[in-house]
């Protein structure tokens, strides 16, 4: 493993454990797990996001929809 590549490692398990962290103030600051947890599991949406951003990646019509319907799906969690 060179460097460069552990330190990835280490940065996103960085991120990893400051996202978990995130979840559970989140949960203890008395947000409800029935939003909390739904929402944190839409990463792959910011994942594909971030690989069009850093990497250009191409966005396919299926990948659009996805991301979109992620974020109809936060504006609805995010209701009263």
């Amino acid at each position: 493993m060179s460097p460069r590549n552990a330190a990835l490692a280490v940065l996103a398990g960085v991120f990893g454990a400051t996202g978990y962290v995130a979840m559970i103030k989140a949960l203890e600051a008395g947000g409800k797990a029935s939003i909390v947890v739904p929402l944190t599991s839409l990463y792959p949406a910011v994942t594909v996001i971030l690989a069009w951003l850093l990497l250009g990646e191409r966005i396919t019509p299926s990948k659009a929809t996805g991301i979109i319907l992620a974020l109809i799906a936060i504006y609805l969690f995010s209701r009263p």
